[in-house]
This record gives C-alpha cells, structure tokens and sequence, in this order.
C-alpha cells in the first residue's frame, strides 16, 4: 500500500443497462462478448499496456501512473468517441438501430495503491473526482478538471463548460466550478507527434495526419534537431510503419541516420515486440546489431515469445548465452511455455536451478500446466509452498482445471477463497466448464456477476454449450 499521484478516465456507456433489458439474452450476451475483447486493443496501439483497468458494469475506469501518458489517454478517449459505436457493430454483427454513445471524464490526484488478493486498485481523489465530473458529462463529452487542463492544454482543443452543482448531485469543492471540454487533438509539439499520427489515421482524418507528417518529414532532415527530437522523431517512424506507411517511416530513419543518431536499446526492443512474428523479429535483430546495438535479456526473451516450438526456442536461447547474456526467470518460464510435456517442463526448471536461478510463481505456474493429473498438479504446488512462493489466482485456476468433476472444482475455489486469493473470470469459467447441465451453468454465471466479475467471451461459449 503505498500513495501515488495518478490520472484516471471514467468511461460510461449510456444507457446501456436500460438499453439492453429490452433486448433478448443472445443480443446482450453478443454485446457483453464484444465489451469483454473491444479495450485491450485499443490499450496496446496507444501503449497503454501498463495502465489498470478495472470493468464497471457499464465502462471502464482507467488508471495511469506515468504522467507521460496523458496525452495516450486522453486521446485514448477520443479515439473510443470516434470508434465505439462501430467497433460495437462489428464485433456483435448486429445491426443496432440507435447509436451507442459514452460519456467520459479525466481527472487526476493522490491515490493509494492497495494490491487486494493479487489485484491492484486504487482509492482516492483521481476516481472520485473523475466519477463526479462524469455526471455533468452529456452524450460523446470528455471533460477534464482544471488541473488535469493545464496538463494538455498544448495538444488539445478545449472549451470551458460552467456547471452549477446542485444538491442532487455530489460534488466537492476542490474540483472547482470551471470544467473543461476536449473537443479533439492537436498537433503542437514533436514528443506527441507519435501517438498523433496513430489517431489521425485511426479516425479517418487524412489532412491532420499529413501535417503531422509535413513536419517530421521536415524535422527529420534539420542536422541541429536535439536528441531528445531525434528519439520523438524517430519513435514516430515506428508509429508511420505500424500503421502501413512503411516507406515513409524508414526514410524518416535514414534522414535520421545521416544526422549521426543511434537508435537506443529500449526502441530496438519496442521493435522487435511490435513486429507481428518470429522472421520479422529475427530481421530486426539482425539491423540492430549491424548498427552496433548489443541486445540484452529483453531482446531475446521478447524474440522467444514469437517462435511456435521449443526447438527455435532452444536456439535464441544458445544464441543468446553465445551473447554473453545471462537468461533470467521470464527466459526459462518461456522456454518451458514451448514444451509439450512435464518431463521435458522439469528439465527445463533443472537447468535453470543449476545456473543459480530461483523459479517463480510464473515458472511453477507453467510446470503445472504441463500435468496431466490433479495429484501430479497438487505435488507442484506442495513444492511451490515449499520454496516459499505464494500461489496465486492462476497457480487455482490451472489446479482447478486438472480436476474432472464440479465438487472438486468447488472445493478448490473454496480453498482458494481460504487463502485470500479473489477467483476472476477465467477460475468461473474453469468451474462452469465442470457441470453437467445449463441451470449449474446459471447458477455460477449468477454467482459471478454477484461478485462484481464481468462474464467474458469464454463465459458465455461455455453457457451456450450447456444447453440441450
């Protein structure tokens, strides 16, 4: 537990509850699916990937830590503005004959950090704030608090909005009476120029997107530019080629080059990650090191996620000790994650306790996927306790989905509750998978939902299946 100074979106979908009691339960089941894959997409293109995310019922509220990324999040939330209602459509397929609209609202202030049962969450100002400003919020509005404005000013079109408190609604003085519309972005300083060029091709808007390449192209070209301009410059030649300009993008590099820049170890490594497979990665590890880059752990464990078999995994890893480097926990968890069987997973944690390495939750975790049985799954985890490492909601899931029928399943939830540990949707998932019929079925949906843990895609898959 630990105070921290954070920013949050509160993310409403209006009317949604209502809208949707109307409908029949295969149309909001489709809609429940298609809220359960929409975010994360949106998280990753606008490097969001660190931020928490915590579902409500009806949105989302999302905490960043960093204040480098507010400008991510606010243009974040204009990009669900544009993109919603659509991204709703296409993945229910159902035509809807009105429109889903948001409201949203960004604040910031001091929070605790708390982690409960494994889950980080936090408690203070930037969600109260952000929860009271939303009520002031009408169809398809972002308002921001006057000191979340100050902060974004430079890079945004915004307007005042006065509002009058009344005694219906709750609301504190330390947020003020001025609040503030983000009417959309705009282009002002080369640092946004890379989250900028992802939004204007993301919304269409062909114009804005070319000025901002206008001025890099520019830029990139200017042998007096600072470093700093440099790195801004050339991470948004990486945004030109993950969104198809890829010509553009590596010119914008060379112009670069010849300036006498050196792209730095942390961007070789957002490089490789982005790449979409194994052969573009291998590539791009190549073009590093013939610019003198040597790669480290991360280089390599990042290129072992994109191979398929345990052979090629093998292989960055000889690669990679040829290197000099030493592998680390996530490098063997991941070599175990590409066998197909325990013998070969053991090995595999052998090896790594004779190079001196202390396996954690993760390695245990995928050692015990590797089981066949439930008693061969509660052996690992004896042994995980052993060494002193807490279990954890995945350590019960995996146990959980060794077993074959709904009373052992039962009482490893129950042992799971036990020892603190919050079962999420993938543990109500393993459990429905378990019964026999559709009403066992209902009945954990139901227990779900009593529990504040939004069903999922798999959730309702496995619902459909029970029935007769």
């Amino acid at each position: 537990m630990k105070k921290v100074f954070t920013y949050c979106l509160s993310i409403d979908i209006i009317s949604s509850t209502q809208i949707l009691l109307n409908e029949s339960t295969a149309v909001r089941d489709s809609f429940n699916i298609a809220l359960s894959n929409l975010i994360q997409p949106f998280l990753v293109e606008y490097d969001l990937e660190d931020s928490y995310v915590k579902f409500t019922g009806d949105g989302w509220i999302i905490n960043i830590e960093e204040p480098s990324k507010l400008t991510n999040l606010a243009v974040l939330s204009l990009v669900l503005r544009h993109k919603f209602h659509t991204q709703i459509l296409d993945l229910t397929g159902i035509e809807f004959p009105y429109q889903w609209q948001l409201r949203m609202a960004l604040s910031s202030g001091h929070d605790i950090k708390v982690e409960i049962n494994g889950n980080i969450d936090f408690v203070g100002d930037s969600i109260r704030r952000s929860n009271r400003i939303l009520s002031f919020c009408g169809a398809n509005e972002i308002i921001v608090d006057m000191s979340t404005q100050r902060d974004i000013f430079r890079d945004f079109e915004i307007e005042n909005k006065l509002i009058e408190p009344s005694g219906k609604v709750k609301y504190e003085y330390d947020i003020g009476q001025i609040l503030f519309l983000i009417k959309d972005a705009k282009y002002s300083q080369l640092k946004n120029a890379e989250i900028l060029v992802k939004y204007f091709h993301d919304i269409g808007n062909i114009y804005l997107k070319n000025n901002v390449i206008d001025d890099i192209l520019q830029k990139s070209n200017n042998p007096e530019l600072s470093n700093l301009d440099k790195v801004n410059l050339d991470r948004t030649s990486m945004a030109l080629q993950q969104v198809g300009d890829i010509i553009l993008g590596v010119d914008i590099y060379r112009n670069l080059k010849k300036s006498g820049y050196n792209r730095n170890l942390v961007l070789w490594n957002k490089k490789v990650h982005l790449s979409t497979d194994f052969e573009s990665a291998k590539k791009i590890l190549e073009e590093m090191k013939a610019e003198g880059i040597k790669p480290d752990e991360i280089t390599f464990n990042t290129l072992m996620n994109k191979v398929e078999d345990f052979e090629s995994a093998k292989k960055i890893l000889d690669e990679m000790k040829a290197e000099g480097l030493k592998p680390d926990e996530i490098t063997y968890s991941t070599l175990m994650n590409k066998v197909n069987d325990f013998e070969s997973a053991k090995k595999i944690l052998d090896e790594m306790r004779a190079e001196g390495i202390k396996p954690d939750e993760i390695t245990f975790n995928t050692l015990m996927n590797k089981v066949e049985d439930f008693e061969s799954a509660k052996k690992i985890l004896d042994e995980m306790r052993e060494e002193g490492i807490k279990p954890n909601e995945i350590t019960f899931n995996t146990l959980m989905n060794k077993v074959e029928d709904f009373e052992s399943a039962k009482k490893i939830l129950d042992e799971m509750r036990e020892e603190g540990i919050k079962p999420n949707e993938i543990t109500f998932n393993t459990l429905m998978n378990k019964v026999e019929d559709f009403e066992s079925a209902k009945k954990i949906l139901d227990e779900m939902r009593e529990e504040g843990i939004k069903p999922d895609e798999i959730t309702y898959s496995t619902l459909m299946n029970k029935v007769e």
